[in-house]
């Protein structure tokens, strides 16, 4: 495409050579991927500045470039400047994808708990319903049977336009996704416009070095999402603090708000954990659409009934506003149609219990549980199903959030049973170091601790010495599906190394009673 289509809607200068003509085959923000025919645009991250980058982009045989503050290189180089690089970034990138958001229906979900559970059981019922629906967020980007992982919660601008594109070329029609607080403050989705906007909950989270200064940034981040991105319908907790905030300025039309401890437009009533065999769950009765239906989670969790709210909220609204190809009756039976699909999916590493069919008499759930405060929540939860011993599986990232070790010791130390303190992506930092901060703070509860370095010891420990009626807490890592050790992100599979160790000591009867 040629780059004066490309900047036509922008405020782009020329300061050196006229690109207009430029036949432009790709945009990329990596100097290693930079080569003829490409815009390389400079942008300044926590840790490095593109324009440092943009002489090796040069050498790679890049000639046109974007930058927000000059830089030297030689004549022939087609320079362009914008007061910020990130934004620009997302102007040009829908362009250069000819504006696939507009093809689409765009649902967007944030909040600091919440945000993955809800967007995942929102997009695979619609999946479910026969509606060609995307996902992107935390757990990666999924459409048409394929999945790709991503490096944050939100991509960057030009990773969300390409996946745009990609779906509707695919037959996608409507996307869930999840908006984080840093994808609002990094530009990630400037230009997209929201169909329907949820917000789940605010908590304090992601204040510090290379995240928000103040929670009052936070917040505000998180609020611009109900009125600078055209939100249409907004969908709401109306019992959290922070709710009056985020709809002070909203944009939408349209009002529905969501509970299962109060009144709402979708109320959970009647609810109730059940614990059987090994799988843990709950029950409840919904109540939307002046209809009323039993429902049911395959998840652990009250919480979790408010992000089920969340995600039948949306699906309802979709189908009733006629955003999707679902055709119901009436209310009664996509109120009745939702529930029983809802039942059948779990989310990844959100609560999730390891189905085996070696044993059944204990339970194993993978969490993403990673701070004091989703650790505590997530232990007090398991202790609602009366096990027998709770046990917790948990480690601390490598070379940043220092202060979380303690909190994370602390809390294990109060509220399981046995703690297995062991590793969780210590990139290149000593995992013995991280360890032994946090069983420092189990102070005089040492004794309820076991330090095992190496993760996969440490599931393969957890499982042989578990016993009937015990929940067995893996948390930190979640979703993922690796171990970064050093710099290299090395496959690990907690929920395929759970059912290894299940099946290699249970899975003959005869073994497993000796």
């Amino acid at each position: 495409m040629l780059f004066g289509e490309i900047i036509k809607e922008t405020d782009l200068k020329a300061i050196a050579g006229d690109a207009s003509d430029y036949d432009v085959i790709d945009i990329v923000t990596s100097s290693q991927k930079a080569k003829e025919g490409v815009l390389f645009v400079c942008m300044i991250g926590v840790k490095s500045d593109g324009h440092n980058y943009a002489e090796d982009a040069y050498k790679r045989g890049c000639r046109l470039f974007l930058v927000q503050h000059e830089i030297n290189l030689p004549s022939d180089a087609l320079i362009y400047i914008t007061p910020n690089t990130r934004i620009a970034l997302a102007h040009i990138s829908a362009a250069f994808f000819s504006y696939p958001a507009k093809e689409l229906t765009l649902v967007g979900i944030t909040g600091t708990k919440g945000k993955t559970t809800s967007s995942v059981l929102a997009a695979r019922t619609m999946q479910a319903l026969g509606e060609k629906t995307g996902y992107i967020g935390s757990n990666g980007i999924e459409y048409c049977g394929k999945h790709y992982s991503t490096l944050n919660t939100t991509p960057d601008s030009y990773t969300l336009n390409s996946t745009f594109r990609s779906m509707v070329s695919a037959g996608v029609t409507t996307v869930i996704m999840e908006v984080s607080s840093q994808a609002v403050l990094m530009h990630r989705i400037d230009g997209l416009s929201f169909d329907i906007c949820v917000f789940t909950n605010l908590a304090h989270d992601h204040v510090g070095v290379g995240e928000h200064d103040t929670f009052e940034d936070y917040r505000d981040c998180k609020a611009k999402l109900f009125s600078d991105f055209g939100c249409r319908t907004m969908i709401y907790n109306p019992y959290d603090t922070a709710s009056e905030y985020m709809l002070r300025n909203a944009s939408a039309e349209h009002y529905y708000s969501t509970s299962a401890s109060g009144n709402a437009d979708f109320k959970a009533t009647n609810i109730h954990s059940f614990r059987r065999g090994g799988m843990l769950g709950v029950d409840f009765t919904l109540n939307a659409c002046g209809e009323e239906c039993e429902a049911s989670l395959s998840m652990a969790g009250d919480f979790n009934v408010e992000n089920a709210l969340n995600a039948i909220a949306v699906c309802v609204t979709l189908i009733k506003e006629k955003k999707t190809s679902c055709v119901f009756k009436n209310d009664q039976s996509i109120i009745k149609t939702i529930c029983e699909t809802v039942k059948n999916i779990s989310v990844d590493g959100r609560c999730k219990v390891v189905e085996s069919e070696y044993l059944k008499d204990r339970s194993f759930v993978i969490d993403y549980a990673h701070n004091g405060y989703s650790l505590a929540n997530i232990l007090r939860l398991l202790r609602t199903y009366c096990p027998r011993r709770l046990v917790c599986v948990f480690g601390s990232v490598g070379e940043r959030s220092f202060d979380r070790r303690e909190e994370l010791g602390s809390v294990a130390a109060e509220l399981a049973d046995l703690s297995i303190i062991t590793s969780d992506n210590p990139a290149n930092e000593d995992p013995d170091i991280i360890i032994n901060e946090i069983y420092n703070s189990f102070g005089d509860k040492k004794t309820k601790a076991v330090c095992i370095t190496d993760r996969e010891s440490a599931i393969e420990y957890a499982v042989k010495k578990s016993n009937p009626g015990d929940i067995i807490l893996l948390a930190g890592k979640g979703h993922e599906e690796y171990q970064l050790v050093g710099n290299e992100k090395q496959p690990f599979s907690e929920e395929r190394l759970v059912k290894k160790y299940i099946k290699t000591y249970f899975g003959n009867p005869i073994l497993a009673q000796i």
